[in-house]
């Protein structure tokens, strides 16, 4: 785990701030106050897991340059691969983990979502059930409304609040 040092614009959303907080969308910033008002202390962006370790390649890779269009050696370092959730706040004894996508997805999300999921199976495997993560995706604030209720009836948590980085 890292702490996130910078954010990468998304596509088609308006920043804002809130509470000295800068967001990436008006979305994820209403949702951050929707948690808010339920009671919970949301935090946003504060943890970057690393999902699959990068390595630096030994069999050599050939490909053509772009500007030179030659065949070129490529043995640099592949990098890690990595996945921050939009917020964290605890309820209870469990980290809840949100992401906030509306009805679209990037390319590339399916397949992270994929590796975070399987990523999390590994890293709490042998942990009771009452202390596993809880993972959520919510794309309006109906959405978050819903697993909220769920959260209050399913799992009967109480707000706890935790040692995890600040987003400043």
């Amino acid at each position: 785990m890292e702490i996130r040092t910078e954010n990468a614009k998304v596509l088609n959303a308006t920043p804002c701030t809130y509470n000295g907080i800068n967001f990436k969308s008006k979305l994820e910033m209403n949702i951050y106050k929707a948690i808010e008002s339920e009671g919970y202390a949301p935090l946003y962006e504060p943890i970057t897991f690393t999902i699959w370790n990068g390595f630096k390649p030994r069999i050599p890779f050939y490909k053509k340059n772009k500007s030179s269009r030659k065949m070129v050696l490529e043995n640099t370092k592949i990098r890690d691969i990595t996945y921050t959730p939009d917020i964290i706040f605890y309820a209870g004894t469990r980290m809840i983990l949100v992401e906030v996508k509306p009805d679209y997805e990037n390319d590339v999300f399916p397949y992270k979502k994929k590796l975070f999921r399987r990523f999390l199976e590994t890293q709490f495997e042998g942990i009771s059930e009452e202390h596993m993560p809880i993972y959520v995706q919510v794309g309006t604030i109906k959405h978050l409304k819903d697993f909220i209720k769920i959260l209050k009836e399913e799992y009967n948590n109480e707000e706890s609040e935790r040692n995890i980085p600040s987003h400043n």
